[in-house]
């Protein structure tokens, strides 16, 4: 086990996160916005393997969990009622780990997949066989569900709230906008980038450098454009859309636009357009200043590709982007994914056992009908939860997560997206309840209008 140049950031994150629950919310969300990096990496079998810091703070939540569990044991406290969503959650997570373990093997030299190990670009598919990868898969499904039922069981023993995540979500996206600016600023001036803390993570690519018509891709505190993408989505959706915060809402999503990456025009002009479709009567003067502000900005954006590359970024990341060579393969890849489906009489090849650039194609194509029925009916009973919610929390929360949703949808295919995981938490608080939820305020007025 080795420590990475993060680890001494991680520490300082981490004695703070030790403090009490919503100090673990706080740094939970802060951090799940620093995926790029790891603290430990971690040398077993030749490979190395690297945890991203959001999961590496699941340990301090399931201490307080199990404290909570030993202090109303010893006080004869009876459980509550297990939530829906739980119970949804916690079987597509049993089936899936099951399945990776199962599926590769019952299916083994019998069907072809686009393998884990290769890029997208490639389409060189090989007959599905275990590997390692559906070990490492299955231990993030799990971290996945410790994700989702920590702050709900501690929010249910009133140690942390919707706000504290909302906080801490605010604190990363706004951290990693204002280094993903840097980085395009030491892109301009020859200033170092610091890869080491903030690319620490080994065990994956990074790609920080990359670049399209000689300009510099922002990838701020991630592994690559489209992750990033994917996470400020559910940024803008949260702070922007949901909370109406526009000060750190164009923070953003200036941050967006400049990621240079095709999930990002594409997601936020379905994000902006279900946004749009809600109480549409009642908000109908905010939606017209928000549309304004989106209008300005691509105005602006399309203004300055005119001016350096006659439109060669438009042309290349919208206009052209399903005819060039890295949409084919990811229209491809995707096909692939179905394709294993059927091969596997719908019972899927196994979680880290193919690739794909959707994440709802790979779910289908690797966790089978079940398992993507279960997880979209967890979707569906969340969603439908936050709707009833008329709490500005909620509408974060909602939006937040359709963000991720979207992203996940056009290029992300990766379940390990603390992000959504730890939101999808957030969701679950207050399930079943009829008491409503105090509005959240981080300064100045909110509309006390139902949001939904």
């Amino acid at each position: 086990m080795f420590f990475t140049s993060f680890t001494p950031f991680f520490l300082v994150v981490l004695l703070f996160a030790v403090r009490r629950p919503s100090y673990w919310a706080i740094a939970t969300g802060a951090m799940a916005f620093f995926q790029g990096a790891s603290p430990i990496l971690i040398v077993a079998g030749g490979r190395v393997s690297g945890l991203a810091p959001a999961y590496c703070l699941v340990p301090v939540g399931l201490f307080f969990v199990i404290k909570e569990w030993i202090s109303n044991k010893n006080k004869g406290v009876p459980s509550g009622k297990i939530p829906t969503p739980t119970w949804l959650i916690g079987y597509f997570t049993f089936l899936s780990v099951g399945g990776a373990l199962l599926l590769p093997r019952l299916f083994e030299k019998s069907v072809q997949v686009l393998a884990s190990g290769y890029g997208l670009d490639s389409g060189f598919t090989v007959p599905l066989k275990p590997t390692s990868s559906n070990y490492i898969q299955s231990f993030y499904l799990v971290l996945n569900l410790a994700l989702v039922i920590i702050p709900a069981i501690l929010a249910k023993k009133n140690l942390l709230t919707r706000r504290h995540i909302i906080i801490g979500v605010i604190i990363g996206a706004i951290s990693s906008a204002f280094l993903g600016y840097y980085q395009l600023v030491a892109f301009l001036t020859d200033l170092p980038w610091p890869a080491d803390i903030l690319n620490s993570n080994l065990g994956v690519m990074q790609m920080p450098d990359q670049k399209i018509f000689g300009f510099k891709r922002m990838s701020a505190t991630f592994l690559e454009p489209s992750i990033m993408a994917q996470h400020f989505l559910g940024a803008v959706g949260l702070i922007l859309l949901g909370l109406n915060k526009k000060l750190f809402g164009i923070i953003v999503l200036i941050a967006l636009l400049l990621s240079t990456s095709s999930s990002a025009y594409f997601g936020l002009i379905i994000l902006v357009i279900a946004w749009s479709m809600f109480d549409i009567k009642n908000r109908l003067p905010q939606t017209i200043q928000l549309l304004v502000i989106l209008i300005i900005a691509i105005a602006a954006a399309y203004g300055l590709d005119i001016y350096s590359t006659g439109g060669l970024y438009t042309k290349y990341l919208v206009f052209g982007k399903l005819e060039s060579q890295s949409g084919e393969s990811r229209i491809y890849a995707d096909l692939l994914a179905l394709n294993t489906l059927a091969q596997t009489y719908g019972l899927g090849a196994g979680i880290g056992s193919l690739r794909s650039s959707s994440f709802f194609a790979g779910l289908a194509g690797a966790a089978g009908v079940q398992g993507f029925i279960l997880f979209v009916a967890f979707l569906v009973t969340l969603l439908v939860h936050l709707k009833k919610d008329t709490s500005q929390e909620a509408r974060a929360i909602f939006f937040g997560l359709l963000g991720c949703l979207i992203g996940w949808a056009l290029s992300v295919p990766d379940s390990a997206v603390p992000l959504f995981w730890f939101l999808a938490g957030g969701a679950l608080i207050g399930y079943g309840s009829t008491t409503p939820v105090v509005n959240f305020r981080i300064g100045g007025s909110n509309d006390p209008k139902p949001v939904f």
